[in-house]
């Protein structure tokens, strides 16, 4: 009796023969002897890191568009969505912005942190949680 794995395209073939050893497949009915079975297994790995295209914004500017949210995935074929429970930003699809009603300060803070959650479309759903931070720049024109 032996196995054999190979990997194609994220999925994992798992190959196993049998030599009619008594051996029965999960309903109970015995193997035929050398009898093979192929099981494709699908593995979806988390996402491993999370970046912001641009990661200072001006200060005393409300609504100003930060930048875009992306996922690193060893599954190249995810999609990711983005997540944020912080009511001083505003995420549509993958870009994130300040909202409407806040802007940033530089006497108040140099820099402020978000904590920003991925999950990725793969089964079962992989999540990663990243605190990005965002440098607070000087307005030229306050």
């Amino acid at each position: 009796d032996f196995a054999t794995v190979a990997a194609i395209e994220g999925n994992y073939i798992l190959t196993v023969v049998t030599a009619g050893s008594g051996i029965a497949d999960a309903a109970g009915n015995p193997l035929a002897a050398d009898a093979a079975d192929d099981w494709t297994i699908n593995l979806n790995f988390a996402p491993t890191d999370i970046s912001l295209s641009n990661s200072s914004a001006l200060e005393n500017v409300t609504g100003i568009i930060m930048g875009v949210l992306a996922a690193t995935d060893l599954d190249v074929e995810d999609t990711h969505e983005f997540l944020i429970s912080d009511s001083r930003f505003v995420l549509t699809g993958s870009t994130l912005s300040l909202a409407t009603d806040f802007s940033l300060d530089r006497t108040v803070a140099t820099s402020v942190f978000l904590e920003v959650t991925t999950r990725d479309s793969g089964t079962p759903g992989r999540e990663f949680t990243k605190i990005l931070t965002i440098t607070v720049l000087a307005n030229p024109f306050p």
